[in-house]
């Protein structure tokens, strides 16, 4: 495998490292590569974040890891100019590392928005980059944003999607459903450009802490956002039909999202919400209170947008060997959960013995033999993305 250290790879993302998604879903990735890849980071950051704790560690870790971290100021939409005049600038500093550079880099683009962060440079200079897809962006304004199909705003979203994939050197997508669905509405675009990366997780920070599974006072747990793709609405409805088959069972959620409004869509389906709590949580916290679950369970809401997307919160259970029900989103969920790690649901038929004796079934041969835990550390490790990253690369 050929050494990259001499090599650039500028990593671009619209996403803040200090946000959320940037500590579970890029920071990892890039401390794993950066033996093997001289990185240049450049990121738009939010100023709540800027000189936290948080903050200061990250430039620590970076300078220690011999990284580059460019970080720009991260607007709102009442300053929105702002944001393209960010944008302008990036693209600057593109031309420079094109031009006066001795090797000419990789640019890894996370998701649409970093293309119009070298969006100049490409119409002078022909150089790599990779296009780390993340999902159908401009499906998503139609399936969560209610866009109307013919907007000219929406055609346009579509036009540039065309051309980022025709130009990319490497396309990264997070489900084989996706490639399928692109290379029949792209067929020019060469099948061997595409692989599938799906989200992956740390599993020395998402762990297993040995929690005996008490059938009796089963607790199931909801991660992550209560909107857009997800409708929270089913979970609840369901966890209240478990009511009838288990004695005592809890529902924990945990969220950054509003818990009151939370509380305010409990009570719409008149379910007693003595036995749910609501947490708020932040990513180094998020493996104890999957700990503190039995199984894991969310309803994403199914459309053309959704065949793209691969959570992280499937990659966090089962790092935590903890089984998952959910709905038949795409292919690849229905392929991860068909042995013994967990249970596809369409969340409208009626529970019966047979749908309780099977989630039973499969907490316990988990607490025996941890297959959700082997199956992460094999296919959904941060090691194992890593690797496949590094390929395109190469």
């Amino acid at each position: 495998m050929t050494n990259l250290k001499d090599k650039d790879v500028v990593y671009l993302t619209y996403d803040g490292l200090l946000d959320a998604i940037g500590q579970s879903q890029i920071v990892p990735y890039i401390l794993e590569l950066s033996e093997k890849v001289n990185f240049t980071i450049i990121s738009l950051e939010k100023k709540e974040y800027i000189n936290t704790r948080l903050h200061l560690d990250m430039i620590e870790k970076f300078k220690s890891n011999k990284i580059r971290w460019l970080q720009f100021r991260y607007y709102k939409r009442n300053l929105v100019y702002l944001n393209i005049i960010n944008i302008l600038l990036i693209n600057i500093f593109c031309f420079y590392k094109l031009i006066f550079k001795k090797n000419k880099p990789i640019f890894h683009l996370r998701s649409y928005i970093p293309f119009f962060f070298i969006f100049f440079p490409l119409i002078f200079i022909k150089f790599k980059y990779i296009f780390d897809m993340r999902g159908f962006w401009p499906q998503e304004k139609i399936d969560r944003s209610k866009w109307k199909k013919n907007s000219f705003l929406l055609n346009l979203l579509f036009f540039f999607e065309k051309k980022i994939l025709s130009k990319a050197y490497k396309i990264i997508c997070l489900t084989n459903h996706s490639i399928k669905i692109l290379l029949i509405k792209y067929p020019k675009i060469e099948e061997k450009k595409y692989i599938c990366i799906r989200t992956c997780v740390d599993t020395n920070i998402f762990y297993p802490l040995n929690k005996k599974v008490n059938i009796k006072n089963m607790t199931l747990g909801y991660f992550g956002t209560t909107k857009g793709a997800y409708n929270l609405s089913k979970v609840l409805i369901t966890y209240n039909n478990l009511l009838k088959f288990y004695k005592r069972i809890k529902l924990i959620i945990v969220t950054l999202d509003d818990p009151n409004k939370i509380l305010d869509n409990i009570k719409n389906f008149n379910i007693n919400s003595s036995n749910i709590e609501i947490y708020s949580a932040n990513y180094l916290q998020m493996n104890y209170y999957l700990n503190n679950i039995d199984i894991g369970i969310f309803y994403l809401k199914e459309n053309q947008s959704i065949k793209a997307s691969f959570p992280t919160r499937i990659a966090e259970f089962l790092a935590c060997n903890k089984p998952i029900i959910c709905n038949n989103f795409n292919e690849d969920i229905s392929e991860i959960l068909e042995f013994k790690k967990g249970i596809i649901y369409n969340f409208k038929d009626e529970l019966d013995l047979n749908f309780v004796n099977t989630v039973n079934l499969i907490l316990k041969n988990n607490y025996l033999s941890n297959y959700c835990r082997d199956f992460s550390i094999k296919n959904l490790s941060l090691k194992e993305g890593s690797k496949n990253i590094y390929t395109c690369y190469c």
